[in-house]
């Protein structure tokens, strides 16, 4: 069916992430995210395409459940692994869900993106015990301090629209904890792996002060999100030297804060 009336509807903007909940025919929600060439549609609950591979709600949890039904004996030749094939198809998985929760992270549904990324972290993590070639794992294993990341993102905006600042704090202490981790873990603390994402948190911790006008410091804050969930890491620069100004402005203020 042509989709045209859909499009010329919801016009593309090319320096803004369109990305909206509708109601389906079949009574659930849906989320849809505009691009140049049209409109991409995602399942709000289970795999983002809507399919029950191998009748499970995703390849994750069938992977998960055949593990559990493997013996794993290297000696009898039953042991779990994961071939190239069922690497490239949790791969695939993974950016449906990746799509998934930098929309749900835009619309401030967090617990989504909480649950997304963590069943890509699971992803990550299953490939890394059990792939075939470590080369697939490797592949995917560059995108886990992005996805620590939003996942720390979307923790730390719960706690602080509960204006829970210490606690929101302590999330992004651990995020860069498990960021820092992995960089170690693989032998990459010196290189660019991970280091713009603890760059990222580090800075964004400086700004949880309950003190702080609630109004502007939180437009920038919600800014800031929208640029590295873009990956636009030059305008998130910018961004956060307005909020540095920003707490140098309150200082000269009031210098007892």
């Amino acid at each position: 069916m042509d989709i045209k009336q859909i499009l010329d509807e919801w016009e593309y903007d090319p320096y803004s992430f369109s990305v909206r909940i509708v109601d389906g025919d079949d009574g659930k929600q849906k989320l849809q995210i505009r691009l140049d060439l049209g409109v991409l549609q995602l399942e709000m609950e289970g795999r983002p395409d809507g399919t029950s591979p191998h009748n499970k709600e995703s390849l994750l949890d069938y992977f998960k459940e055949k593990l559990e039904d493997s013996p794993n004996d290297p000696v009898s030749g039953s042991e779990f692994v994961l071939t190239d094939d069922d690497c490239d198809q949790l791969r695939m998985e993974a950016i449906q869900y990746y799509h998934r929760y930098v929309s749900l992270l835009e619309l401030e549904k967090y617990n989504g993106v909480i649950s997304d990324t963590e069943h890509n972290l699971e992803i990550l993590d299953m490939m890394k015990e059990y792939a075939e070639d470590k080369s697939d794992f490797m592949s995917y294993e560059q995108y886990r301090p992005y996805i620590l990341m939003i996942n720390t993102l979307a923790k730390g905006r719960m706690s602080l629209n509960k204006n829970h600042s210490e606690k929101a704090s302590i999330i992004v202490e651990n995020g860069i904890k498990l960021i820092n981790d992995a960089r170690a873990e693989l032998g990459l603390k010196d290189s660019v792996y991970g280091y713009k994402e603890v760059r990222f948190l580090k800075e964004w911790n400086k700004e949880f002060d309950s003190n702080s006008s609630p109004s502007e410091l939180d437009l920038l804050q919600r800014k800031l999100m929208k640029a590295v969930k873009i990956e636009d890491y030059e305008s998130a620069a910018l961004i956060r030297d307005d909020i540095s100004n920003f707490g140098k402005r309150r200082k000269k203020i009031n210098p007892n804060k």
